[in-house]
């Protein structure tokens, strides 16, 4: 079995693990009659996969990305119907796929490179508060520091990284139990390895709470 099948089978696993402990409470999160409630403090697993990458910001092709981070999210205020919220996380797990080629005329094998990363700084506008589907828009950054270079030999192990994207964050009885989200994943260098291409992926994920409160106002 290979390395890329069995860190696919890591990641569904991890899914069906927060999925459970999701659904396992007892106790619905509701808003009481009679407030106004909106957003909520939540913690989160958020479980990504991309198949290719893209040629926008990176121009490195042929890569796979794996990504699994647990972020945290507080609102801070809302204005004309939507919800301004920060969010930050730590990635305990980014993964990257290159096929075999030749660098400067040097040939390397396929290899799967992976690392840990954080992303602390993100902003999250959500729309329609009450809804039980709600739009939303992200950004956020952070770094990652592989066991190998990436994107390509002779670059770096160390990279920085960003995403913006949106999804629709789902809802019930007053609770959210999922989101489902496409990120525009970028990863590179910023010029301190020998090499800068960079990856650009497309990101689709899902994130699962694992813990929320709701606030009120």
């Amino acid at each position: 079995m290979n390395v890329t099948r069995v860190l696919s089978l890591v990641l569904v696993s991890i899914a069906g693990l927060a999925g459970a402990s999701c659904f396992a409470q007892n106790q619905p999160d509701v808003v009481p009659q009679g407030t106004s409630g909106w957003g909520g403090n939540e913690l989160r697993v958020v479980l990504g996969y991309s198949p290719r990458s893209n040629h926008l910001i990176g121009v490195t092709p042929d890569r796979k990305l794996y990504f699994a981070a647990i972020e945290y999210q507080r609102p801070l205020f809302q204005f004309w119907g939507t919800t301004l919220s920060y969010y930050g996380g730590i990635v305990p797990f980014v993964g990257v796929h290159r096929p075999a080629e030749s660098v400067n005329g040097v040939s390397y094998p396929a290899a799967f490179n992976w690392g840990p990363g954080a992303e602390p700084i993100g902003f999250a506008f959500e729309f329609r508060p009450g809804a039980r589907i709600q739009p939303m828009l992200e950004t956020a950054g952070g770094l990652v520091y592989f066991n190998g270079q990436v994107p390509i030999a002779q670059s770096s192990q160390f990279n920085f990284m960003f995403h913006f994207g949106g999804g629709l964050e789902f809802y019930h009885d007053g609770g959210h139990f999922l989101t489902l989200g496409y990120r525009y994943h970028h990863i590179s260098n910023a010029n301190l390895g020998h090499f800068n291409p960079g990856i650009d992926s497309n990101l689709i994920y899902i994130g699962i709470p694992l813990w929320r409160h709701t606030r009120t106002r």
